[in-house]
């Protein structure tokens, strides 16, 4: 009998040893927090394999996987490029697809030699060169000083995409001679209202102009009778292209700023005990006074990310008025503002899952401190 028992046991260890080889091991739960991911290349990928491989590099430095179980969450779908781009989507198991841009940078002198082209094929070669002189490449824009005087140069842009096509501007493409100075454009505008008059030469979009301003410190007649106290003087024609008048405006309150997700996530990564927690953790965030704001915090491969609404899978909820919820992001210590205004009940906590859940999860330290 003895013998048969040993001979049981020893059936069951050699399971249990069997089975850590042939059951796969239980992966945390990835939760993506963007769903479009960028990368600046200076040279672009020769082929997929190695376009392939650099988005990979790419995911691994927003969500800290190792290399071995990537397959496990990422699999691409499809892929395309173009002469400055690659472009790359993955299907990321329990979550949206992901796509990945690998962008060629966009150097200043390529910025400009399209930008140049720009303008030129709307003002002339001859008037770009009298006028126009390149600033600074930021970002995608390229920016120009109009220097019809160098006392008072008007800035100008031209902002492309990542196919270097135009996207916007706010240039001049009609060449257009300044035929009035300061004090022309002063004595057109004194006839609308006094003086004294100030005047800037300005772009609005379309016409170079003199903006004409009356000197002057509004009074309640001024708002009551709405009287021009400026004006945009075309600075060729001399015709008004637009008036400015007195306009008392309304009083408003000031709408309170909805909560970001980024400062639920700030917080979450200042309270030190949910540091202790483990992957997949999920808090729900209820901030109360205002507004009824809803949010829940799901812990993934160490990185807190807050979505909006109230989650059906919470561990915890947490409630916090919002005055409380924005002191502690300001606080030094977050986590002891916490505990003290968790005794003041300005903070409460109710438990989603069973203790036994909680504590696998690591919520020993947070729970007890919170509930004292």
């Amino acid at each position: 009998m003895i013998k048969k028992f040993i001979l049981i046991i020893l059936f069951f260890l050699l399971l249990l040893y069997l089975r850590s080889f042939f059951v796969p091991e239980e992966l945390p739960s990835l939760v993506l927090d963007k769903t479009e991911l960028l990368h600046v290349v200076e040279e672009m990928p020769r082929d997929k394999d190695a376009a392939g491989k650099l988005a990979e590099d790419v995911i691994f430095q927003n969500y800290n996987i190792s290399r071995k179980n990537f397959e496990h969450y990422f699999s691409l779908n499809r892929f395309n490029k173009t002469q400055f781009r690659w472009m790359l989507y993955y299907d990321v198991r329990k979550n949206q697809s992901l796509a990945v841009y690998l962008v060629k940078k966009l150097t200043e002198e390529e910025a400009f030699a399209i930008a140049d082209g720009f303008v030129i094929n709307g003002v002339g070669r001859e008037y770009f060169t009298k006028y126009f002189k390149r600033s600074a490449l930021k970002n995608d824009t390229a920016y120009y000083s109009y220097l019809f005087s160098p006392y008072n140069p008007i800035e100008m842009w031209v902002r492309l995409d990542y196919e270097r096509n135009i996207k916007g501007h706010f240039v001049l493409l009609t060449p257009q001679e300044i035929k009035l100075d300061a004090k022309d454009a002063k004595k057109i505008a004194s006839t609308h209202f006094p003086e004294p008059i100030s005047a800037t030469l300005i772009f609005d979009g379309s016409r170079i102009a003199w903006r004409c301003i009356w000197q002057h410190v509004a009074t309640e007649e001024d708002y009551a009778r709405q009287r021009v106290y400026g004006a945009d003087v075309d600075a060729t024609t001399g015709g008004i292209l637009r008036t400015f008048k007195y306009v008392k405006p309304a009083p408003t309150s000031t709408p309170m700023a909805p909560i970001q997700k980024s400062q639920v996530d700030a917080l979450a990564q200042k309270l030190s005990a949910f540091h202790k927690l483990k992957d997949g953790a999920v808090i729900n965030l209820r901030i109360s006074q205002s507004f009824s704001e809803k949010f829940h915090i799901i812990k993934s491969f160490g990185k807190f990310i807050a979505k909006d609404g109230l989650s059906d899978d919470a561990d915890i909820t947490i409630w916090i008025d919002r005055e409380t919820f924005l002191k502690s992001l300001e606080s030094g210590d977050a986590w002891s503002y916490f505990i003290q205004e968790s005794k003041s009940g300005h903070i409460s906590i109710t438990e989603e899952k069973s203790l036994l859940v909680l504590a696998q999860k690591g919520y020993v330290a947070l729970y007890e401190e919170l509930k004292k």
